[in-house]
């Protein structure tokens, strides 16, 4: 239920944040596409100041070219600042265009150069008189930069693409790119008869022709520009196109009408050519003014979806938001008020059926609600269950625990031992045990009493505990009788620990009655040997302990015992580089590999035994008193703490051969001592301390 209702909570959320996401991302691509179009529109507005500049420097410099003078002081100032406003527009024009279409900017940047190498060569030319001038120059000049001026309108042209569905800007543009056709045509009819005029000649049936097209590509273009301001419908428009209307149709347009007839039979005059300059720049002056009416129209209606965009986006981006916050509260809310609750509450129902300890529930115990009522019952359930697992592990642990000393007793031996028999079988691993009881512990009931026995049997559990390891089990069998069984160990690691045991119990003592030791028997399992075999030649051990006088340890040897795996081999990382300490510990090795032999064979006598062991050790002896010498004379900075860790050596030495003499300990203690102390302990680690200073002595 949980789950499903999760996946129901998910799936809203999700489609409302899908939703508002989608709305904000359509909203984000118009405020983008806004942007865009206000730099395509501040683009256009340099550009098209552009060709307002370049058209008047075209027409002046070609009515320039066509005088019989050289330039005029007020043409110089005339082309001057229409160049200048050609440049300044053109650059801030092509900077725009670069974020729009890097390629085009750099074209545009490309034939503004040539342009002005056009005008380099113009004004070499205008310097000139006339009879000095290349007249083809002129119509250089004329067609080069006309070729300018409309390549920038088919920029302008290319730039109002991606902006072809938004109908306004769609149609400002090509009402401005109209405009723009207006006055070239109209500037090229002007730029026509000006230069005949200029020239003081007549006016030929070519350029006739030339300028009677241009008039009506005008005129054409004109009766277009009225009404697209008929249906913009603006007064500011409206006025502007009277302006127009006037200064060129009413005012320029009659006048040239006149010029014309005068050129067409070579009467006009120079004065009639700077009269037609003088109307011309008023006329073609306001075809601009309406261009840029029409571009301040623009920017309004831009300005107004840019707006729109960011009230868009700002709406867009509160639903969006909105729509995440409410997806989080209720995760929340349902996390932390319904599924985090039940999820504890079902954990605790989880504990409940592991037997595990259950967490507190406190903050749902004081919940009014379904949550509530759902704690309460689980508590109960808990406390209920937790009653009669107190009384089942009761009862369990007074099945298998000795209730005075806290150790396992003999039912749980048999639970236990059928466990770690199986395991040491199938993972084919040794498992030995040690079995032993108190020595003279009946005259300890009698003398004391049964409670003073009783705390000699507690004490005992707690001083074996302290010398056994975690791994092993132990358990109180009867009376005083107690046994440890101990996974991976075999019969001389065994031997070792119960030697430990023995000591520990010698040394240990009760505030009354004094010490009491203990006898050991030790053996290792045999393969596939039941366990009732196992014990009863433990039990063999342990009475023959008794008989040979207590306090002792006797273990299990079998008749074929296993030679080969305490044999001792010298092996070539052990050399330390100084031959008589190599040769000394190899005599060490090979007396050990004999004594191992013997010792390990049942029917050795005691005596032979004891011999090799006397021998062995004098061995020992010498073999230190000889490595000390050598350390002092190669100048082994620590030789006195190796003095010290020879004379425990031997001292422990001295005291396994006292009590192997007393029979207190088997030959295999003295095995363990040779391989853990001797070699592993001191050859293999601690004689490697002074090998630097024995080879490099041997280099």
């Amino acid at each position: 239920m949980q789950r499903r209702l999760l996946i129901c909570i998910l799936l809203v959320n999700v489609s409302l944040i899908s939703t508002s996401a989608f709305m904000l991302v359509d909203v984000i691509e118009k405020k983008e596409k806004a942007k865009e179009i206000a730099t395509i529109n501040e683009c256009s507005m340099f550009l098209f100041s552009t060709l307002e500049a370049l058209a008047f420097e075209r027409g002046r410099t070609n009515v320039v070219l066509t005088s019989k003078t050289p330039l005029s002081e007020a043409n110089r100032i005339f082309i001057t600042e229409r160049r200048r406003q050609v440049d300044t527009s053109l650059s801030d024009g092509i900077n725009r265009l670069a974020s729009l279409n890097p390629e085009e900017a750099e074209n545009l940047k490309k034939q503004h150069n040539q342009l002005k190498q056009l005008r380099s060569n113009a004004d070499v030319q205008a310097s000139l008189n006339l009879a000095d001038r290349d007249i083809s120059f002129r119509t250089t000049w004329f067609n080069e930069s006309t070729l300018i001026i409309f390549h920038i309108k088919q920029v302008i042209e290319e730039m109002e693409k991606p902006t072809s569905e938004l109908g306004f800007f769609d149609f400002y543009h090509h009402f401005q790119l109209d405009c723009v056709e207006f006055r070239l045509f109209s500037g090229s009819s002007a730029s026509t008869l000006t230069s005949v005029v200029n020239q003081g000649k007549k006016l030929s049936p070519g350029e006739y022709e030339n300028f009677i097209e241009y008039r009506s590509k005008a005129d054409y273009i004109w009766s277009g520009i009225e009404k697209s301001v008929f249906d913009i419908n603006r007064a500011e428009l409206t006025e502007k196109k009277d302006r127009v209307y006037n200064d060129y149709y009413k005012t320029y347009r009659p006048f040239q009408k006149e010029v014309l007839q005068k050129a067409m039979n070579g009467s006009a005059t120079s004065s009639d050519a700077a009269r037609l300059a003088d109307l011309s720049v008023k006329a073609f002056d306001s075809i601009f003014e309406l261009i840029r009416e029409v571009n301040r129209e623009t920017v309004r209606s831009v300005d107004a979806l840019e707006s729109r965009a960011e009230e868009q986006l700002e709406r867009a981006m509160l639903q969006f938001f909105l729509a995440v916050g409410f997806a989080l509260f209720t995760l929340v809310y349902f996390r932390v008020r319904l599924f985090a609750p039940l999820e504890r509450i079902i954990g605790a129902l989880k504990s409940i059926v592991d037997g595990r300890p259950v967490i507190p529930l406190e903050e749902e115990l004081k919940r009014k609600d379904e949550i509530g009522l759902l704690t309460q019952g689980v508590k109960m359930l808990y406390t209920s269950l937790k009653e009669t697992q107190k009384l089942k592990a009761q009862n369990e642990k007074l099945a298998t625990q000795d209730c005075l000393t806290g150790l396992y007793n003999r039912q749980m031996l048999e639970q236990e031992v059928v466990k770690l028999i199986a395991h040491a079988e199938r993972y084919e691993e040794s498992l030995a045990m040690i079995l032993f009881d108190l020595d003279h512990f009946k005259k300890v009931n009698d003398t004391w009493g049964h409670p003073i026995g009783d705390e000699v049997l507690i004490q005992t559990a707690q001083t074996v505990k302290k010398v056994i390891r975690s791994a092993d089990h132990f358990f109180r069998i009867g009376g005083e009788e107690f046994l440890v069984l101990m996974p991976h160990t075999n019969i001389i690691e065994a031997e070792s620990a119960a030697e430990k045991i023995r000591v520990a119990m010698e040394t240990a003592r009760h505030p009354i009655a004094g010490h009491v030791t203990a006898s050991l028997g030790v053996s290792e399992k045999k393969a596939e040997e039941d366990f009732l075999s196992w014990y009863k030649r433990t039990d063999e051990m342990l009475y023959r302990a008794k008989k040979l006088g207590r306090n002792r340890v006797v273990c299990y040897i079998p008749k074929l015992a296993p030679v080969a795996s305490m044999n001792v081999e010298w092996r070539d990382e052990w050399n330390s580089g100084e031959a008589t300490i190599d040769s000394q510990h190899k005599v060490l090795v090979n007396l050990a590999s004999e004594y191992f032999y013997y010792a390990l064979q049942p029917e050795t006598d005691r005596k032979m035994i004891i011999s090799l062991m006397v021998n062995l050790v004098g061995e020992i002896v010498k073999h230190f008193e000889s490595e000390e010498q050598i350390l002092e004379e190669i100048g082994y900075p620590d030789v006195k703490e190796h003095e010290r860790i020879h004379k425990t050596l031997l001292a422990k030495a001295a005291k396994l051969q006292e009590d192997y003499v007393a029979e207190k300990i088997s030959s295999f203690a003295f095995c363990s001592f040779f391989i853990d102390d001797i070699i592993t302990n001191h050859m293999i680690h601690d004689d490697q301390e002074f090998f630097y200073y024995t080879q490099k002595r041997a280099e």
